[in-house]
């Protein structure tokens, strides 16, 4: 007894061609994500992006000094920074951006835009007012609230 070839069209396929179409396409894209997959996977990642903000060159003693050509302030190895403290709350009045970055949650950005906001305030404020600063949130101030005065205001 011999059987009847089954092929393409014969009424003893279990598939119509549309499906088989449709199961080529499929297993075509399942190989090629995989070879994407596979590919991205072995590839190397990317160097580490470093940001230079000033250009250090040694003075004339041979202390390096950092020159910041966006402020124009040179900062040498000797320069210290007062960080704020529980017993010595920072002064929004009279910090400047170097001293807000120092300040959790407070990059350069953030820095910038105090000080622009703190320039055109022409009313008393207290530190919650910061809160009218584009990228300061309840969660930002919270981490920084009990870091900082205004003035006399605690």
């Amino acid at each position: 007894m011999t059987c009847p070839p089954v092929g393409y069209g014969t009424m003893s396929s279990s598939f119509t061609p549309a499906e088989r179409r449709l199961a080529r396409i499929l297993l075509a894209a399942t190989i090629a994500g995989t070879l994407w997959h596979t590919t991205e996977a072995l590839r190397p990642p990317p160097p580490p992006i470093t940001v230079l903000r000033g250009v250090l060159t040694p003075d004339s003693t041979g202390v390096a000094s950092l020159h910041d050509p966006r402020s124009g302030r040179v900062y040498s190895e000797g320069d210290t920074i007062e960080e704020p403290t529980e017993q010595r709350p920072l002064d929004l009045l009279t910090a400047d951006e170097r001293q807000l970055q120092m300040l959790p949650g407070i990059g350069p950005v953030l820095a910038r835009r105090i000080v622009d906001w703190r320039a055109q305030r022409r009313d008393p404020w207290g530190p919650d007012d910061l809160l009218d600063v584009p990228g300061i949130g309840p969660t930002t101030l919270a981490r920084f609230r009990p870091l900082v005065t205004v003035g006399e205001w605690r």
